[in-house]
């Protein structure tokens, strides 16, 4: 029988006595002791029996368990121990075996198999709040007693705080995720002894996508596992065991035990991952393979381990926002490189350059001549693992045909080609080797050309002019192209092998005249970088920055960037004005309208409404009135959205 003597500041000591082979204690009124402490978690410990010895286990409490004043993990209880939970502290007392009777001081109901749950967000939220348990010289050297190493050696405390720590040490070292969830599961696999199990995220309409397994059975194959525990670990937010053996009615879990047994698995765990207080994902293992079925004491075990694997991804997280915002903070320092952005077009591109650019997948560009392929290469490149490494740019329709090869391959020593070095030379996939190689007009490459970047590919050795012998290269391809790779491949003059090979992940760029949000902040971007270089703050005035909107823009971002410049050239002051305006740009002003003043006044907000796509900011902003103004405007004038209008009332005029 299980005895302690329970003392508690302010209060008379009393005596707790239990035959439960298993006893649940933290301040939760289902606990089997039920503590009144406010430092006592709901589920704080549990003390299991084993061959007539009593074990007290930590179960992620947010104040640790201490044992004669050393925190534990698990311990072995002996006579006069003093157990600290919170401010209560629990004297241990042998006891004979008493009648399998009642209870005498519980508060829980008795496990009918084996199976168990644990609170797995309170859980990770203690281990959050208090990071360093795992690393205090306290808790390793304090945990067992040399005299008890023989009792405990196999799954004993100072073996699993060691294995903690490791785990730990592993993990919050790697800053890539998916590597950082091969590396976690196999890590925790191994620990428990396990040979199946998986790593699995929730994706947003919940389904399961599994990102990493191991399966002995099929390792490439889909693994089975039982959805009624993963489905009940992501609803509650619950770490589970079940015993499908144990299950002789209603298990503790509440789950169904035919899904297991139907896949001979005697028990399994599933293990939520929280992220934001919500369950993102699952760790779940279970015993095929495995000598014994697990235990209460694997549990919790497991449960820490899937803690410390949502902390590793929260400061993953964490990293790949710090690296942004550190790319952005650069970028705007040296005021290039930067992408300037407010349309929801522009803002998927980033969120695609965001995702792609911690892999090594090949990319593919398209978009009009000027609308900032070149600087969307430089971003994957910045915001990738190569970001250290040269970023080498080769505009393939710049360079004439008989020399494209030479600069892309080089040539080997002593190859006779005029005007190259008799030492030989180094192509720009050499000079691109451990960084990234940017291909921009790819369309203009000869079919030769082709044919040798896709071997390129292939062997990952670049041939040079010359030699027979390969030298090997690592690079990332980023290719881009003015018109669809697609049409070239129809017309014969791209390789339909070579298009799917760069075709992986592709990002498509609007033209500057589909995404007319962006017009006014680019152009005042522009400003701000020539004020730097030659006098202070300059403002586009408010018939400039209507011009600027309405006009159709064939050269994107590259025309902008230098109407802008020539504007401010020009300009004396601190404000450009329509006269300070390229010709081409002021061609776009209408000639003067002629009527009432009202009349003319209705016209113009009209344009600029059409011109702004009806976002009446944007239109106040750019007629320099408030928006309520704006407003009372539309109202007395009756201007609505031309399409809804009837036939002969499109001018816009008052009535």
């Amino acid at each position: 029988m299980l005895r302690f003597e329970i003392r508690q500041h302010g209060k008379k000591p009393y005596q707790f006595e239990s035959v439960k082979s298993t006893v649940f204690v933290g301040r939760d009124q289902s606990m089997d002791l039920v503590l009144d402490d406010p430092r006592v978690s709901r589920q704080h410990a549990v003390i299991t029996s084993k061959d007539g010895n009593y074990f007290i286990q930590d179960v992620g409490g947010r104040n640790p368990v201490r044992v004669n004043r050393k925190v534990v993990v698990r311990h072995l209880l002996r006579e006069g121990d003093a157990v600290l939970l919170g401010d209560t502290l629990l004297k241990f007392q042998e006891a004979g075996d008493g009648p399998a009777g009642a209870d005498l001081g519980g508060a829980g109901e008795a496990t009918e198999d084996g199976s168990a749950v644990v609170d797995a967000r309170e859980t990770f939220q203690n281990l959050r709040d208090t990071p360093d348990i795992l690393n205090s010289e306290r808790t390793v050297s304090g945990t067992v007693d040399d005299e008890e190493e023989d009792v405990v050696s196999v799954g004993g405390p100072a073996r699993n705080l060691r294995i903690l720590r490791n785990f730990s040490e592993l993990i919050r070292n790697i800053s890539d995720r998916q590597r950082l969830l091969e590396s976690a599961l196999h890590a925790a696999l191994d620990n428990l002894d396990v040979k199946y199990g998986f790593i699995g995220l929730f994706g947003p309409g919940g389904e399961l996508e599994i990102r990493v397994q191991r399966s002995p059975r099929d390792p490439a194959g889909p693994i089975s596992y039982s959805s009624a525990i993963v489905e009940r670990a992501q609803q509650e937010g619950i770490a589970i065991l079940f015993d499908a053996e144990g299950d002789s009615g209603p298990s503790r879990a509440g789950l169904d035990s035919r899904s297991l047994k139907q896949l001979q698995i005697s028990s399994a765990m599933c293990l939520p991952l929280f992220k934001a207080e919500e369950v993102y994902g699952v760790l779940y293992v279970d015993d095929r393979g495995r000598e014994t079925p697990f235990m209460e004491e694997d549990l919790y075990f497991a449960n820490i381990l899937s803690n410390l694997i949502c902390l590793a991804v929260e400061k993953e997280e964490l990293y790949e926002q710090i690296r942004d915002e550190n790319i952005e903070l650069k970028t705007i320092l040296h005021q290039k490189n930067r992408f300037i952005s407010v349309s929801p077009q522009m803002k998927e591109v980033q969120r695609r350059v965001k995702r792609v650019a911690g892999f090594d997948t090949t990319v593919l560009l398209s978009g009009e001549s000027g609308t900032g392929k070149g600087l969307l290469a430089r971003a994957v490149h910045d915001r990738s693992m190569r970001r250290v490494r040269p970023f080498v740019e080769v505009n393939c329709s710049a360079i004439e045909e008989g020399l494209l090869e030479l600069e892309l391959f080089g040539c080997e020593a002593g190859h006779d080609i005029a005007g190259v070095d008799s030492r030989g030379k180094a192509g720009k996939l050499e000079q691109a080797d451990g960084g990234t190689l940017f291909l921009d007009d790819v369309d203009g490459m000869s079919l030769d050309a082709q044919a040798k970047i896709l071997s390129t590919l292939e062997k990952e050795a670049v041939d040079r002019l010359g030699s027979t012998a390969g030298r090997g290269v690592d690079l990332r391809i980023i290719a881009a192209s003015n018109r669809p790779l697609s049409a070239s491949v129809e017309e014969k003059i791209f390789r339909e092998d070579l298009y799917y090979r760069l075709k992986v992940f592709q990002i498509e760029l609007a033209p500057l005249r589909e995404r007319r949000e962006d017009i006014l902040p680019l152009a005042q971007h522009f400003l701000s970088v020539l004020q730097y270089e030659d006098r202070g703050p300059v403002d586009l005035s408010p018939r400039t920055k209507e011009l600027l909107m309405a006009y159709h823009w064939p050269g994107n971002i590259r025309e902008l960037k230098h109407f802008i410049e020539e504007a401010f050239l020009v300009s004396n002051g601190t404000t450009i004005y329509p006269e300070n305006l390229p010709d081409d740009l002021r061609r776009e002003d209408n000639p003067q309208p002629s009527g009432t003043l009202s009349e003319i006044e209705a016209q113009h907000i009209r344009k600029v409404l059409q011109s702004v796509n009806w976002n009446k900011r944007r239109a106040s902003e750019v007629l320099g009135i408030n928006r309520s103004t704006l407003y009372e405007k539309i109202r007395l004038y009756h201007i609505e959205k031309q399409e809804d209008l009837p036939p002969g009332e499109e001018d816009g005029t008052p009535g």
